[in-house]
């Protein structure tokens, strides 16, 4: 499973290529990784650009402009991996891999979200959640992260800085 450095090194990688990027076409091959992935408001993410690649916890988030500034949220699960390829605009697309869950075609950049193992291997396959605005959402369910603020206005990790052992 990517660990926090990975996580963060494939957002490193990946930003450059995608940021200020119009998306043209998103395609699912697989809507079912580990929860439906909402094909319609997916595709509405067509036409948008990216904003931004953030890391939060093990998960990236990438924002869109438009309205309400929608953000995928993707998770690379226990064997995903995140590939950029760079291709012309109106070049073919190569052909999808065994694994290959999802495209984001950016016209001039490819992003595919390929598994090293089938999902039928044990362990936790890829994620993609709904779009939408990432503080509507603690990550899809899955916890406050330590660095984000709390309803107080503070962070766990600001917290636990100050706390003094005795």
């Amino acid at each position: 499973m990517p660990e926090l450095p990975e996580v963060e090194t494939v957002r490193r990688g990946a930003e450059p290529h995608l940021r200020g990027r119009r998306l043209r076409r998103v395609e699912l091959r697989r809507t079912d990784l580990r929860w439906p992935i909402p094909a319609a408001a997916v595709h509405d993410l067509e036409g948008r650009r990216c904003t931004a690649i953030e890391r939060r916890s093990k998960y990236l988030l990438l924002h869109f402009d438009g309205p309400k500034a929608p953000a995928a949220i993707v998770h690379l699960g226990m064997s995903g991996r995140l590939l950029v390829d760079v291709v012309r605009e109106r070049a073919a697309r190569p052909e999808w891999r065994t694994h290959e869950h999802w495209r984001m075609d950016f016209g001039d950049r490819l992003v595919r979200l390929v598994e090293n193992v089938p999902s039928t291997a044990p362990g936790r396959p890829p994620r993609w959640f709904a779009p939408g605005p990432p503080s509507a959402r603690q990550h899809a369910s899955g916890g406050a992260d330590p660095g984000l603020p709390d309803r107080t206005g503070g962070t766990a990790m600001a917290a636990s800085a100050v706390y003094r052992w005795s």
